[in-house]
Parts: C-alpha cells; sequence; structure tokens
C-alpha cells in the first residue's frame, strides 16, 4: 500500500506494541520509503512497497543480532523494532535511528569540503566496512557484506562525525538459526563489481571482494575530481552496459585519460601509496584485489601527511603527494563528456573540523578580486556555479617558491552550458576576470621589491660586520 503522512502503524518492539503516527517523507528508492515520526526527532521508519518473504526475514535476522548486540550501533543504522500491519501482523517495514547529517555523495560533491575532510571520510567508510566483513576470528554468523556499497548509503554524522551506513535491510547477512546466507538482490546494486557483471536481475551471493571494489571506487569518488571508471559510451551504447564492459575488462579509464581531460593524476592528489592501491583495484586479477583493511591502514597514514592548499586557485591536496598544485594545471574547459568537476576549491566552515590557522607563508596570496570562478555539473540542488574564495581559513604554508608562481591567463568563457545530468554529465570550465592578471603582476612587483630591500639590508650587514672586525683586530694587535 502506500504511505504518506499521518498514517498510523503500529511498531513490534520488544515484546511491546506502540502506535506511531508518520511524519514527513525524508527519502524513497527502489526497495521503500522512509518517513519521521511525528513527536520523535531520533526514530525514522522505513516502509517497504513489496514486501518478500526474503526480505522480511533478513529484518528479523537483522533485528535480532542488533539486541544480541553482535552489532555496533555506530556502524549502521540497524532495525530497531518492527512495524507490522493487517490482521496477522505481517511485517511491512522496521523502525530505526534518525541520523543528523548528510550523505558522502553530497561530501564529494562539496567544493567546500577539503582534502583532509575528504580523507576521514574515506577512513570511516572503510573501517566501517571493514568491522562488517570481520576477521579471521569473527564467527560466519557475524559476517556481512554490504552488497550495495555506495556513497549514497553512507552518512556524515554531524553528532559524531563518523559514516553510518543506511539500507542495512539490503545487506547480505548469515542467519544465526541454520547459517543460512540471505543474500542480496543485485537488481537493486548502483554499481557493479566483477561478480555481478551481466547479472541484472536475480538473487546472488556476494564475497567480500564485492566490497572491496566498490569501496575503491568510494574512497576515488571521495578524494579524486573523476568518476575513476567513467569513459564516453561509443554512439548507440547504453552507459550501463558500457560501464559493465570497463569493470569486466579490468579498465581504469580515469588514469588513462586524466591528462586529455585537464584533470590531475592520481598521484598528484594522493600521493603514490593510495594511487597504486587504486590502481591494483580496479586492474589487478580479482584474487589479487587489496581488501578494505588495507586500504583503511593506508588511509591513516595519508591522514597524518597533512594537507598542502594552493593560495591560487584554493584547492587542497594530500601534502604526501607532489608540492605543485595538481589543480592549477587542469582548469581548462576539456568538453563535455566528463561526469565530474575539475577542481576542489576552499571554504571549509568551522563545522567541517580541523581548522588550520593561517601562518605568514599563507598571507601572500593573490587579492580577492582576482579570484577565479569555478563551474562545476550542475545537480539537482545547484546551478553549477561555485565561487572558489582565496583567502580561507583553511590554509597550509607553502613554498616561497610556490606563491610566486600564478598560472597563465585564462581565456575561457566566464559562463558554462549546465551539464547533461547522469553518467554523461559535462565538465567544468573556468573564467578569470582582467583584474586577475593586473592585481597578481601588482603583487608580484611589491614581492620583487621588498626581496630587493632584503638582499640591501643584508650586503648592509655584512659589510658592516666586516669593518666591525677588521677595527677590532686593528685594537687587539
Amino acid at each position: 500500500m502506500g504511505w504518506s503522512k499521518g498514517d498510523k502503524v503500529v511498531e513490534l518492539r520488544q515484546g511491546r506494541r506502540r502506535e506511531l503516527v508518520l511524519g514527513e517523507s525524508l527519502a524513497f528508492g527502489g526497495a521503500g520509503e522512509v518517513f519521521g515520526v511525528e513527536g520523535s526527532g531520533s526514530v525514522c521508519v522505513k516502509l517497504m512497497d513489496a514486501p518478500t518473504a526474503s526480505r522480511q526475514g533478513k529484518i528479523c535476522e537483522l533485528l535480532a543480532k542488533h539486541e544480541q548486540g553482535r552489532v555496533r550501533d555506530s556502524d549502521a543504522t540497524w532495525p530497531r523494532g518492527l512495524v507490522v500491519s493487517g490482521p496477522d501482523d505481517a511485517v511491512v517495514g522496521y523502525t530505526m535511528d534518525r541520523v543528523r547529517g548528510r550523505s558522502l555523495s553530497e561530501v564529494a560533491a562539496d567544493p567546500s569540503a577539503d582534502f583532509a575532510q575528504r580523507t576521514r571520510c574515506a577512513l570511516s567508510l572503510c573501517q566501517v566496512v571493514s568491522r562488517l566483513h570481520g576477521t579471521q576470528h569473527t564467527s560466519v554468523e557475524d559476517r556481512m557484506v554490504v552488497g550495495d556499497l555506495d556513497l549514497a548509503n553512507a552518512m556524515l554524522d554531524s553528532r559524531t562525525g563518523q559514516v553510518k551506513l543506511i539500507d542495512t535491510d539490503g545487506m547480505q547477512v548469515v542467519s544465526t538459526a541454520g547459517g543460512r546466507r540471505l543474500a542480496y538482490p543485485t537488481s537493486e546494486l548502483r554499481t557493479c563489481s566483477p561478480e555481478t557483471v551481466g547479472k541484472r536481475t536475480g538473487t546472488y551471493l556476494l564475497t567480500s571482494r564485492h566490497d572491496w571494489f566498490l569501496v575503491a571506487i568510494c574512497v576515488s569518488r571521495l578524494l579524486m575530481p573523476g568518476d575513476p571508471l567513467y569513459r564516453e559510451p561509443a554512439p548507440g551504447t547504453d552507459p550501463r552496459e558500457d560501464r559493465e564492459r570497463v569493470v569486466g575488462e579490468r579498465l581504469y579509464p580515469y588514469e588513462e585519460h586524466c591528462a586529455e581531460w585537464g584533470l590531475p593524476a592520481p598521484r598528484q592528489v594522493m600521493g603514490a601509496e593510495l594511487a597504486d592501491l587504486l590502481r591494483q583495484s580496479l586492474t589487478a586479477p580479482w584474487d589479487q584485489i587489496p581488501s578494505t583493511t588495507v586500504y583503511a591502514e593506508a588511509l591513516g597514514r595519508l591522514a597524518t601527511k597533512g594537507v598542502r592548499t594552493c593560495p591560487t586557485c584554493g584547492g587542497t591536496w594530500s601534502a604526501g603527494a607532489l608540492e605543485a598544485c595538481p589543480y592549477c594545471s587542469a582548469t581548462h574547459p576539456f568538453g563535455t563528456t566528463a561526469s565530474w568537476a575539475t577542481t576542489r576549491v576552499l571554504a571549509a566552515p568551522a563545522a567541517a573540523g580541523g581548522v588550520v590557522p593561517a601562518t605568514a607563508a599563507a598571507t601572500r596570496v593573490v587579492p580577492a578580486t582576482a579570484a577565479a570562478t569555478r563551474l562545476r555539473p550542475a545537480t539537482a540542488a545547484a546551478g553549477g556555479v561555485v565561487p572558489a574564495p582565496v583567502a580561507a581559513t583553511r590554509v597550509r604554508p607553502v613554498p616561497a617558491t610556490a606563491t610566486r608562481l600564478r598560472p597563465a591567463p585564462v581565456t575561457a568563457p566566464r559562463a558554462a552550458t549546465p551539464p547533461a545530468q547522469g553518467l554523461g554529465g559535462a565538465a567544468a570550465a573556468v573564467a578569470a576576470t582582467g583584474d586577475k592578471d593586473a592585481n597578481a603582476a601588482k603583487a608580484a612587483d611589491r614581492r620583487r621589491l621588498v626581496d630587493l630591500v632584503a638582499l640591501v639590508a643584508l650586503i648592509a650587514c655584512v659589510a658592516l660586520l666586516a669593518v666591525c672586525a677588521v677595527w677590532v683586530r686593528g685594537r687587539i694587535w
């Protein structure tokens, strides 16, 4: 049945029944819809459109695991109670904790989210998935496969700052009664892996490697400005079929075409270790791809290296990568074939955490009037134009030589045509005003004058010291 605000449902929780009144619709998908609960800001209800026996059984199994303390509350929105309907109390959904925050897909699309915040999100996601997979000492009944592992199904909890998975009723779990594996219907997967290529219908048993592959995709989408699997499909080719072909043939289109598209290479942004892991996940034989635990360890090391900030474009990248900004060389239009933005700009709010105080080196920035305007593909919630502030709170010191470099004047148009939605979204373009060149040139002249004065003062000091030394030697002798 179709549910709407104001409808009443019954929750069964630890042997007790209570009536709930549905609030506003919070989200919906192919399997059901999520509603708030009137009078409660901490609980929400997920109601299934067409509950099947296998899905009902999986919800009951997840509820039992939660009541037995076999899962962590912080990892996912586990069922807290069953929502029933009809005279026979048929399970039509479940209640769960309501997460306040935003999805990782929103974080990935947010130009104000800098590299440090993205790294923390990627690390937290890997840690959650690793715990669900378990270790060699974890019982088979307590191991799970996420299945539909996507940035849209992971929330950044604003209260804890940690990642929390949603849509738990879709996970592949092992029943505690008889050890039967309750699988995931691959027709609901957003992204395929080599295990699911060509399997668009039916339910298949997945292994942990399926999640390992999807974790690599999620990490890349968080840290890099492009979809690692995207390539322009041939005319008349279904984009989904082409993507399955890319996955099945173990291709890595982004690394191959990033220079052509004007995008930075993975090594320039995330460093060699993580870039090599990503290539191994996408191109190596299936039995040799790195696990989620390996990614978590690499991201932990990456987080300790700090972040560099470009004083010209505001881009942020790992301090363990190259010193030169990877984005200033990636600011020209490159057509309409890429599905992601070309640049990351810096405007991190205090709520993002990890604010680095500005230093003396950071004061040598291009004046605000020379700030470029970066365009990113339009989404349902935004028109695609994102101003790139140059003076921001998240600033890292940069070498003196780097502060004197500025990109060649860009003559790209100020506005870009909004791209088509979906996998073949349009690329970003960059526009800069004539004031930028003039102000930047003036700033460079001022810096050269300061350097010249400093050099003259240094020479004078050396000469004075030499005279004093001669005078002292004469007095002594």
